[in-house]
């Protein structure tokens, strides 16, 4: 499967509206002639030369996208290096998906995580969001799960919904820190208050941990449990590929648009005929001996958290 690279998580989350300029000094109006539209161009210029940060900002990305002006990525770098150093923070932010992708400059991971962290230092939590999985996982950098943990409670903190349900998830499922349902409750619970219904999903769930959940799934419903399991398992897998080419986690989820749609499909056929299974954790083992397991609230939180990430 191919990957392209969509900006705008996202782009991973730009934190501007990049088809015009926010009100204000540097609005920029339909309307103008494109001599006016220079003269903006020019203004900001001088403004940036005399280090205005925001300036600097806008004038690296009308050369990063070509508005108004010939793309040239190394006036871009130029400009967003100058605000960055400077401590604009969604210049930060720029320079750590440039180098995280690779697209337009080479691919250097350390910068990455370096302006990342930058733009993080200074509560850009869409910065906490790309930065907490490359060190969860190890892209690129040395694996550093407590580093990935404590960036998304620190997101977390700051309300961020993306970090609070990635955090949430991680302490419910224990991949890479011990389980612990009470952290997982507590930050399920600030997900749901906003109505997000994957988290309420997860907590319905948790309820009713005193019960018996675990289902085992008999070979005569082997195949719809497979069915399911191995679209979400493929689009899983898809991701994490798309995310070791240095894409951020928004960016390649955004880019399996028609996955999601065919695995939301595919619940919704499975929950119909196996009503049984709701708020159930599902094990198969084959003959071989071989397990494994999910849930519908797993697979509708996947969906919910794309869903919150991509169509909004």
């Amino acid at each position: 499967m191919r990957f392209f690279l969509i900006l705008g998580f996202v782009g991973v989350g730009f934190l501007i509206n990049l088809n015009g300029f926010e009100t204000g000094l540097f609005q920029v109006v339909n309307a103008k002639t494109v001599v006016e539209r220079e003269y903006d161009f020019q203004t900001l210029l001088e403004l940036a030369e005399k280090g205005d940060v925001k300036a600097q900002y806008k004038i690296a990305l009308k050369y990063d996208r070509g508005d108004g002006v010939s793309e040239n990525i190394t006036q871009a770098m130029k400009w967003y290096l100058r605000a960055a150093e400077k401590g604009g923070v969604l210049a930060q932010y720029r320079l750590g998906s440039l180098y995280s992708s690779g697209q337009k400059v080479p691919k250097d991971m350390d910068k990455a995580v370096e302006w990342y962290g930058k733009s993080a230092a200074q509560g850009n939590t869409w910065a906490h969001l790309n930065l907490a999985p490359i060190y969860l996982i190890g892209l690129g950098v040395p694996q550093d799960v407590d580093k990935a943990i404590a960036l998304y409670t620190e997101a977390s903190e700051l309300g961020d919904v993306n970090c609070q349900l990635s955090l949430a998830i991680q302490y419910y499922n224990g991949e890479y820190i011990p389980k612990n349902f009470e952290k997982a409750a507590y930050w399920f619970s600030k997900v749901a208050e906003k109505g997000n219904k994957a988290a309420q999903d997860y907590l319905d769930e948790m309820n009713e941990i005193k019960k018996p959940i675990l289902k085992m799934v008999k070979n005569r419903d082997r195949q719809d449990f497979m069915n399911l399991y191995r679209v979400k398992e493929q689009i899983s897998t898809d991701e994490f590929d798309c995310m070791e080419g240095g894409y951020s986690q928004k960016e390649c989820s955004c880019v399996l648009e028609e996955d999601y749609d065919y695995l939301r499909k595919t619940l919704k056929v499975t929950m119909e005929r196996r009503a049984g299974w709701k708020g159930k954790i599902l094990s198969y083992r084959n003959k071989k001996g071989q397990g494994v397991a999910m849930s519908f609230a797993a697979v509708k939180s996947a969906i919910d958290m794309y869903d919150q990430t991509c169509k909004k």
